[in-house]
């Protein structure tokens, strides 16, 4: 059985395609979320869950609704991760939570999808080309991870050190204190009053008055479930998202195949050497490492905001370089998929 949540369209994506390849049952878990209703699964096959990763952990209005779930019989988990390029202490999460099931936890699978967070400048954004390449990447990696899991192989997760635990414990919780806010949702003249928003939000955080969403409380999940499912792109953000691509653009990603030719971009085997997958994840490293290094230079102008925002580069740095010299060295930790 496969379970996912998803606001934007990326674990649903990744589930609805494992769900055909394993012919199995594929379970959206929102309306249990929203209604705040215990989720019994008696089924006894392998349970698979698919999840994004929020600031380099399971979101944790998902850690709380999951550990609420009852299985009777299921003896088996899987955990996928779909990410913008990072996943951080998820595995953590996971492993905790299959504890708290009484289920073995039998490894997590990270796949990198389009980075739907667009309502902060400071994260460069997949292009459109980008974007739906790592879709096709994702699809092409289903029927291994289907065989795998048929297999009951167990996944070894990408090694984290204790530095990335130390730094994201404290800094999820302060980050989302601080960045999580609604003050800045609003509606242009654009919307119908159609309530996607209101049905997309899993903490129903969005109530529908004369027609037009209001964000009823100061925070949220920054799920990016409403602004990324608007029909009319009526909801911004401040000034962060104007422009910007929506999930709703590829959501329908069945017709990305044929984008991008095969071989396109031919991977470079140093790089791969270095533990990078190809020359997209070299390129987003160095980008993460050029916003970080802005970031640390304009400290001075709004201390709080950006140094919060460079711990976070500052993780994201440290994991990937860590990984991929021991990638380097040939001292791997953990069996990757590649995605």
């Amino acid at each position: 059985m496969i379970l996912y949540f998803s606001s934007t369209g990326n674990s649903k994506y990744i589930a609805t395609l494992l769900g055909k390849r394993m012919s199995s049952d594929v379970v959206n878990l929102l309306p249990y979320i929203k209604e705040n209703k215990q989720l019994v699964v008696d089924d006894p096959s392998t349970v698979i869950i698919c999840l994004p990763v929020y600031i380099c952990s399971i979101p944790t209005f998902l850690i709380k609704f999951l550990k609420t779930i009852k299985f009777t019989h299921a003896k088996n988990c899987y955990f996928i991760f779909t990410n913008g390029g990072y996943d951080g202490m998820a595995k953590f999460n996971a492993r905790r939570i299959c504890k708290a099931w009484k289920i073995k936890y039998k490894g997590s699978i990270s796949i990198k999808m389009p980075n739907n967070y667009i309502v902060n400048n400071h994260y460069a954004q997949t292009t459109d080309e980008e974007s739906l390449r790592r879709i096709q990447q994702a699809a092409k990696s289903i029927e291994g991870i289907a065989d795998a899991i048929t297999n009951l192989k167990k996944y070894k997760h990408r090694y984290v050190c204790l530095l990335e635990y130390l730094i994201t414990i404290p800094f999820v919780p302060i980050y989302s204190k601080k960045k999580f806010l609604t003050k800045d949702f609003y509606t242009t003249d654009k919307c119908k009053g159609c309530s996607i928003c209101e049905k997309k939000c899993p903490l129903n955080i969005i109530k529908m008055v004369d027609h037009k969403p209001v964000w009823v409380k100061d925070h949220c999940a920054h799920c990016m479930g409403c602004i990324n499912n608007c029909p009319q792109k009526a909801i911004e953000y401040g000034d962060a998202t104007k422009g910007h691509m929506r999930a709703l653009d590829y959501i329908d990603y069945g017709w990305c195949s044929s984008k991008i030719p095969n071989n396109e971009f031919g991977f470079h085997e140093m790089i791969k050497l270095a533990g990078f997958d190809d020359i997209y994840e070299w390129v987003d490293t160095l980008n993460m490492f050029i916003h970080g290094t802005v970031s640390f230079a304009n400290l001075s102008a709004d201390g709080g905001n950006n140094a919060i925002e460079f711990t976070h580069y500052l993780i994201n740095i440290c994991a990937k370089l860590f990984d991929h010299l021991c990638c380097f060295f040939h001292l791997q930790f953990s069996i990757s998929v590649s995605v």
